[in-house]
This record gives C-alpha cells, sequence and structure tokens, in this order.
C-alpha cells in the first residue's frame, strides 16, 4: 500500500518559508523549486556543502512533493521519498505551522 504523497498547504509553506533563511524558491504557476544552495550558507567553505533541491506540484491549495535531490561535487543523487515520507512530511508540517 502506497502511503500518502508528502503535501502541505500552500499559503502555509509558502508563509513558513519566509521564516528560514538561505533558500532559493522558484514558483511557476504549477510547480515550485526550492533549493538550499551552499552560497546562502553562512560557512567557512561554502563549496562543501551539498545543495538539497526539492520539486513540487500545486494540486488545488496545496503542494506535493514529487523530488528531493542532493547535488553535491557536481553529482545528483536523488533521495528516496518512500522511505524519507513521515521525515518529509514532518519538515513540511513544521514549515507550514
Amino acid at each position: 500500500m502506497a502511503a500518502e504523497p508528502v503535501s502541505a498547504p500552500y499559503e502555509g509553506f509558502r508563509l513558513g518559508l519566509c521564516r528560514i533563511r538561505g533558500y532559493c524558491l522558484q514558483d511557476e504557476g504549477d510547480h515550485l523549486s526550492l533549493a538550499f544552495e551552499p552560497w546562502f550558507v553562512e560557512s567557512e567553505e561554502p563549496c562543501a556543502v551539498p545543495c538539497l533541491c526539492l520539486e513540487f506540484r500545486r494540486r488545488r491549495d496545496r503542494i506535493v512533493l514529487e523530488r528531493f535531490v542532493v547535488c553535491d561535487a557536481g553529482q545528483d543523487m536523488p533521495v528516496d521519498l518512500e522511505p524519507a515520507h513521515d521525515a518529509l512530511q514532518l519538515w513540511m508540517d513544521c514549515v507550514s505551522a
């Protein structure tokens, strides 16, 4: 049995992101891309920090996580959403609260 998709209320998530620093959000209608990039992070060696990229699709008043990729040293490593479902859902719930 497949788990429910990782999702959150669109407006709550957007407002919650305003409380977080160090991200880039691209909102293109039904598609949203969220990246936590090395140059947004305060670090002595910002290039040593991998970039986290999340892709969402907007469904009515919610956004649904479709893809999560860790980009490190030019290599993209997709995260399997199913085993990480509960942790990702908790994170989205906390951001949206």
